[in-house]
């Protein structure tokens, strides 16, 4: 449950720093776009590995 929660919260701030990277650039703002975007990709990076990890310790079926 816990691994859960970790998952969610990591996919959903990456998804909203990498939407608010977008948004910065639209409007300008190029240093802090950079820098939220940067952001989003550890945060996606870190739920994939979470996801990986979770992914192995399930036992096979079959």
């Amino acid at each position: 449950m816990r691994t859960t929660a970790l998952l969610m919260v990591s996919l959903f701030s990456s998804i909203a720093f990498l939407g608010a990277s977008i948004y910065l650039s639209a409007l300008g703002d190029y240093i802090p776009a950079l820098f939220s975007f940067i952001a989003g990709i550890i945060l996606l990076s870190c739920f994939l590995s979470l996801f990986r990890e979770l992914r192995l310790r399930e036992p096979s079926s079959g």
